[in-house]
């Protein structure tokens, strides 16, 4: 018994050391040679590591551990259930929780949240549903459960839930009492109003961002600028992107997106220009920006913009030029 723990131990801190697939095929070989194979505490950490790796060849290695094994518990379902996430297929990650539930097993916070995640993901209605239960049902809700079930609710546009669960947070109460509310949840739950050009939900949002002074989140503003532009507030936006005091390409895009959404070209290369000045490089999404005023009709100052403003953002640059060329296949503007 003690060999084994022994064994056991030195098995699970090769397991985490373990940075090729090759490495980890070395320990699994030692452990089927060995006693231990009939042991979670083993295989546990092999599975992990395999699971969530980011080299996806180490995911497929860790389905056929999983599917090999003479036994199973929650455990090695959760860290499957997280692995199909990372790897972007939620309908297996979804399908093994069924699977799990099929088999009796105990399911907890580590279940329920990346499950919940997957149906989210699908923004759709027949997955939303069964997501939505699975919260109602969960003992325990972490923000990321909460927040999770508000952004999926918001990709279907379904304001009042999305609303109605923000105010439902234990962590909404935490700030009734005067506690700092966690910024992630504000940017979910703005980028979910963004979509919907709630504007009165908004408006309420971004007093709140100002009461708890979150105005210098980049990513909390740009949410804002976005928001604002889309309920075609575009001086409210331009309000909250002159405060952002580090403006990373997301803000430029945001801003020079909402005007040329609104309209506005002129306004769009007066903010390229100063895009350009900061020392900003611009991305296919600034392009498209900037293509977008073909809609307005003005598809000849566009065209003229960009002959005048590519030498100066160094003219051979290939990264550039080819953002261009994606944002020309996007609107079909071949010159």
């Amino acid at each position: 018994m003690v060999q084994n723990a022994v064994a056991t131990t030195q098995l699970i801190s090769l397991s985490r050391e373990c940075r090729t697939l090759t490495q980890l095929k070395q320990v699994h070989a030692y452990l089927l040679k060995s006693l231990l194979p009939q042991n979670p505490s083993a295989i546990a950490p092999r599975l992990s590591v395999a699971a969530t790796s980011s080299d996806r060849s180490f995911f497929s290695y860790a389905r056929l551990i999983f599917n090999h094994l003479p036994f199973r518990n929650s455990f090695m379902y959760n860290t499957m259930i997280r692995g199909y996430l990372q790897a972007n297929s939620p309908i297996p990650a979804i399908l093994l929780y069924l699977d799990l539930l099929g088999y009796g097993f105990e399911v907890n916070k580590y279940t329920f949240s990346p499950v919940i995640k997957a149906c989210t993901v699908l923004a759709l209605w027949s997955m939303l549903a069964p997501a939505r239960l699975l919260f109602d049902k969960s003992p325990e809700r972490a923000v990321v459960m909460w927040t999770a079930m508000i952004d999926g609710h918001g990709k279907i546009r379904d304001i009042e839930n999305a609303r109605f669960l923000f105010e439902e947070m234990p962590q909404r109460n935490m700030i009734r009492g005067g506690t700092k509310p966690k910024e992630s949840v504000l940017v979910t739950v703005l980028t979910a109003y963004a979509h919907l050009a709630a504007l009165s939900q908004t408006l309420w949002i971004h007093s709140y961002v100002n009461r708890y002074n979150l105005e210098s989140n980049t990513i909390l503003a740009t949410a804002l600028v976005d928001m604002y532009c889309q309920c075609g507030y575009v001086e409210s936006a331009i309000s909250v992107f002159v405060g952002i005091r580090k403006r990373d390409i997301g803000a430029w895009n945001a801003m020079i997106s909402g005007v040329a959404l609104c309209g506005d070209v002129k306004k769009s290369i007066e903010l390229f220009d100063q895009m350009a000045i900061s020392g900003t490089r611009p991305t296919e999404t600034t392009f498209v920006a900037l293509l977008s005023a073909s809609r307005a009709g003005m598809v000849q100052e566009a065209e003229k913009f960009i002959e005048e403003k590519m030498g100066g953002l160094g003219g051979g640059d290939a990264n550039v030029w080819g953002d261009l060329l994606g944002a020309c296949r996007i609107y079909e503007m071949w010159m």
